[in-house]
């Protein structure tokens, strides 16, 4: 059995788990079985892809660790995009963009209002520093989104190598297309439906992982 027909044949089996209506707890009680052909039991489901295991992983860990979620809406990324493991080759104070998981986000009183975001790609970590101006513009998206897009400054000093950022957008609406809608239903189900053997638009992906986005730790 596939993963979506075990969990199909479990909730036939178990039934529902509760039932607010009901005031007494249910008995059992003796049935005569019935020669009859259930059609609930013949359902066929389409196979659980790389998309749905890392949904399913999020929902229950809040990470994985065989996807990154960018694998799989590179294609609606910018195409001048920098990925993490080619810093060491690209020169100082070059202007870069990059986009990536939210890890962590540190804000210190000590820090004369700069903050400090930890992001990860699908090749490594990325350090953005966000001055006071860019912050007060970009507050809701530093503060909120755990996918975010970075234009800055590549800044290197001995073995750090930071991004000063000159705008933070959340990857929300990367990529969009007008015939979708950006929200979809996250469900596993909804994957499976999918039209297209392509799989299904990258802003949909992002929204269902946002029901169960990664832990992002905040300081200050």
């Amino acid at each position: 059995l596939s993963r979506r027909e075990l969990l199909w044949q479990v909730g036939l089996y178990l039934g529902p788990e509760s039932d607010t209506r009901r005031t007494t707890e249910r008995e059992n009680h003796a049935q005569l079985g019935l020669d009859l052909d259930d059609a609930a039991t013949r359902h066929r489901f389409a196979q659980v892809d790389d998309r749905d295991r890392l949904l399913a992983e999020y929902r229950m860990l809040r990470f994985s660790t065989a996807q990154h979620p960018l694998l799989f809406v590179r294609d609606a990324l910018p195409a001048d995009r920098m990925l993490a493991d080619r810093f060491d080759s690209v020169r100082q104070h070059a202007t870069v963009t990059v986009a990536g998981v939210v890890v962590a986000r540190q804000r210190p009183q000590t820090a004369n209002g700069f903050t400090f975001i930890l992001m990860e790609d699908e090749t490594g970590p990325i350090n953005v520093i966000v001055q006071p101006d860019i912050y007060e513009r970009d507050r809701m998206v530093v503060r909120m989104e755990p996918f975010i897009l970075v234009r800055g400054r590549l800044r290197k000093d001995g073995a750090n190598t930071n991004v000063v950022a000159y705008e933070v957008r959340s990857l929300r609406s990367e990529g969009a297309r007008a015939d979708l809608p950006e929200e979809g239903p996250p469900t596993l189900e909804y994957w499976g439906a999918a039209p297209s053997a392509s799989g299904p638009a990258p802003t949909r992906f992002l929204s269902a992982l946002r029901s169960s986005p990664p832990d992002v730790k905040s300081f200050g």
